[in-house]
């Protein structure tokens, strides 16, 4: 709408005030803005009123026109303000602060209020009112005052979110350095410590005289976590050997981790050194170092020991050698070499040695390997999810045609089921289409009993934390490893070559595991229709097919499906008593139209009603009250 005229009118209206309300009916130039907002008078009420005054004005021996013409101003200058517009030729751009975040962001201030608070204060519930609204909103978090409270948020006492607001910082990269750096404090506590922690991830190398400035007052844990961060740069090696003859306690200990991911003739002899007096603090201290002397001096350790247990005759095992092999089996996945891949095939080939019981005890020596069931496992099936990791953290070629190897040497015995998990793994990652390959292995006769279920929990494990990545756009695999150091869980993401729709689909589908069909729906490309299609199809008959089938229905939801027939007839079938809010609840949950919903609800009350369900405090009225209301959902 052209509001020009306003403008001029306003013009023409103070002009009046000079020349006097007596001249008002003879003022032609008023006349002629009046004129021309006559189209704007049906615009609204505003406009109409100022037509209705302009009509008074200019009407000849009106009394009172002083008044009128203040008010006749008044009431154009308000309406100029409110339709006030302010436009730039070009695309608008945030406004910078610094390298880090944006001024302000297209949102309320009480949201970011909201999160300011919950990242600051104290009480339940705030962590996940933080990590809903980083998932739902992120661009808030690219506002300046949110970085702002990110950084203190590091100091909070939850360490869930603490921690969880580091990890986000490390994702912006080095622009969250002068926020980190700024107020830091070398006696500081915690919060001074993810600071670190942080700088240390996102800069490395390039912060290292940061890191030498404030180690000279540093205390504590921020003082371990400053010389942690010296390993970045070779410059610091000579420092660090003589900071090993004199730092104490966590220091020394830091030193040695720093020391341990620095590839150098000197570090390499150090540890070597060491390895004669105290191999296990040795093994403990290299745990994630993929320097290449580290993994001659893991391989080498465990076979001497691997070999040293196969040709000794005892019965039992000994405590500090249980102790010795759980330390290498924590360091191997992180090494590389020819050495690390005979030190798998020995691992397998005498891996029976170790099937006896630990001094002391009477039952057969087993690990917790931390598996998603927390079991306890023999050495030989310890060993096999020992290589599944190593091939997920470096799914090199010769890792993933070790894998394959290994599980070829045991087909047909009873160590198939162990090695069919790191053979899966390295094919994930190597081959656009394995398909084959796993319906040979389903399909072949074999010794192994119960074949089947022993592949099932395999896939379950194998495929768990799979997800399409829309960013990638590939399917990613995600594991979590713990970090000795920081004692912090983080996250690696490894790309899918498997394509999962298709014929691996299908054979997944077979499996009919409730833990599969999670994995396959994660594992959908939204342009991916076709796939969406047969998902939903099989999702909708195994609803049918098992008893409680709430998450099915869930999931089909979820997947856009409108298909609800039988699907709460079955469900309630099951039901020994049923409750009002669970119909309620159910329909909810269903997919379907509000037409499809009703009829397939109509269909459970109608059995209800003829006794063939039983239903608590199902009345009639509330029967006819629950259709009526259906109608309008």
């Amino acid at each position: 709408m052209d509001i020009t005229p306003i403008y001029e009118l306003r013009t023409r209206l103070k002009t009046a005030i000079i020349a006097g309300t007596n001249l008002l009916s003879e003022d032609f130039r008023l006349k002629r803005a009046v004129e021309a907002i006559q189209p704007l008078l049906a615009a609204s009420p505003v406009f109409a009123k100022i037509g209705q005054l302009m009509q008074v004005l200019l009407t000849p021996g009106q009394e009172g026109k002083e008044g009128l013409l203040l008010d006749a101003i008044s009431l154009v200058d308000a309406v100029i303000c409110t339709q006030g517009v302010v436009t730039v030729s070009k695309e608008i751009e945030p406004i910078k602060v610094g390298n880090y975040g944006v001024a302000v962001t297209n949102a309320p201030y009480s949201v970011v209020r909201s999160l300011i608070d919950a990242l600051t204060s104290a009480g339940n519930g705030r962590y996940s009112y933080v990590i809903e609204t980083h998932k739902n909103h992120p661009e808030l978090f690219d506002d300046y005052r949110i970085k702002m409270t990110m950084v203190e948020a590091l100091d909070a006492n939850y360490a869930e979110l603490a921690n969880q607001v580091a990890e986000w910082m490390e994702e912006d990269g080095e622009n969250v350095v002068p926020l980190l750096k700024g107020g830091f404090d070398p006696k500081g506590k915690k919060a001074m410590v993810r600071r670190v922690q942080v700088i240390d991830k996102v800069s490395g190398a390039k912060e290292n005289d940061f890191y030498l400035e404030k180690l000279a007052d540093a205390e504590k844990e921020v003082r371990q976590a400053l010389i942690y961060a010296l390993r970045h740069s070779m410059d610091n090696i000579d420092q660090l050997l003589e900071m090993a003859k004199t730092e104490k306690g966590g220091n020394k200990k830091a030193v040695y981790y720093a020391l341990a991911e620095m590839e150098d003739k000197r570090v390499s002899e150090f540890f070597w050194k060491m390895m004669n007096k105290k191999p296990e603090d040795v093994v403990t201290y290299i745990e994630l170092s993929e320097t290449d002397w580290a993994s001659e001096i893991t391989a080498k350790g465990m076979m001497d020991l691997l070999l040293q247990i196969s040709e000794s005759e005892s019965k039992v095992l000994a405590k500090a050698q249980a102790e010795m092999i759980k330390l290498y089996w924590k360091a191997i996945p992180h090494k590389h070499g020819e050495s690390v891949m005979e030190c798998y095939r020995l691992a397998a080939s005498v891996g029976s040695h170790l099937s006896k019981p630990l001094e002391g005890e009477t039952e057969v020596w087993k690990l917790r390997l931390g598996d998603s069931r927390g079991n306890k496992l023999t050495f030989r099936r310890v060993m096999a999810r020992v290589l599944d990791r190593a091939v997920y953290l470096h799914p090199t070629k010769e890792l993933c045609d070790l894998a394959r190897e290994l599980y070829e040497n045991v087909r047909n015995t009873k160590e198939e089921g162990d090695y069919f998990l790191p053979a899966l793994t390295a094919r994930l990652f190597t081959e656009e289409d394995c398909s084959g390959w796993l319906r040979e292995q389903m399909e072949r006769g074999t010794v192994v009993s119960d074949k089947r279920r022993s592949m099932v929990i395999s896939l379950e494990e194998g495929l768990s934390n799979m997800c399409w990545d829309n960013k990638e756009k590939s399917n990613m695999l995600y594991r979590w490893m713990e970090n000795p150091i920081d004692g912090r869980n983080h996250s690696i993401a490894r790309k899918v070559k498997q394509k999962i729709s298709g014929e691996f689909a299908k054979i997944m589908m077979e499996l009919e595991s409730s833990k599969i069909d999670d994995i396959l729906s994660n594992c959908i490309a939204p342009e991916d229709t076709e796939y969406r299609d047969t998902l939903m199809e099989y999702y909708y008959n195994r609803a049918l097919s098992v008893s409680d089938n709430r998450h099915y229905c869930y999931m089909l939801k979820n997947l856009g499906g409108t298909k609800c027939e039988g699907l709460a007839v079955h469900y309630f079938r099951s039901r020994n008593v049923i409750d009002r809010w669970e119909i309620a609840w159910y329909v909810d949950q269903m997919p379907g139209t509000a037409k499809a919903k009703a009829v397939e609800i109509g269909t459970v009350i109608e059995l209800i009603q003829n006794g063939k369900l039983k239903g608590r405090n199902i009345t009639k009225e509330w029967i006819a009250q629950y259709l009526e209301s259906m109608k309008y959902q």
